[in-house]
């Protein structure tokens, strides 16, 4: 199937907000946007399965909207991304949202910077087997 299918992640031109399951959004370019189904389904898990007061990892956080719904929940959240695109657009959203004492943002790639334990850890890989050509195509791709 060619990379250009729907399998590749949708380039968001400009800055945009939308809602998700009754959040309001900011949405960036170079960042990935939570409009696909896998994201739906983990922010619904999220909502369900994360307790006040749990410390909870999200890995990979994009918009940090992950971290939004765990932290309307009561946790306490650390976010991390590699994409410097997706720190600045998480923090948007993370202030948008006055989240600011419940979510911080650390620049890491995985778990490289991530030093504590969590009770919950959220991650939406990259499950699509193409080589990524850019920062924002590393969200959804990973040819091995």
């Amino acid at each position: 199937m060619a990379r250009n299918s729907i399998f590749c992640i949708k380039k968001i031109k400009k800055r945009q907000k939308i809602k998700l399951l009754g959040v309001e959004l900011y949405i960036c370019p170079g960042v990935f946007a939570p409009l696909w189904t896998d994201s739906i389904i983990l922010a619904k898990a999220v909502k369900k399965e994360v307790k006040k007061g749990d410390f909870v990892l999200d890995l990979g956080t994009g918009t940090g909207i992950q971290a939004i719904f765990a932290a309307k929940k009561g946790a306490r959240i650390i976010a991390t991304d590699i994409n410097p695109k997706a720190l600045k657009c998480a923090k948007l959203n993370i202030n948008y949202h006055n989240l600011k004492n419940r979510i911080s943002v650390l620049k890491s790639d995985l778990f490289s910077k991530v030093k504590s334990k969590f009770d919950v850890i959220i991650y939406n890989p990259p499950l699509r087997w193409f080589k990524p050509r850019d920062m924002l195509e590393r969200s959804s791709l990973d040819e091995n």
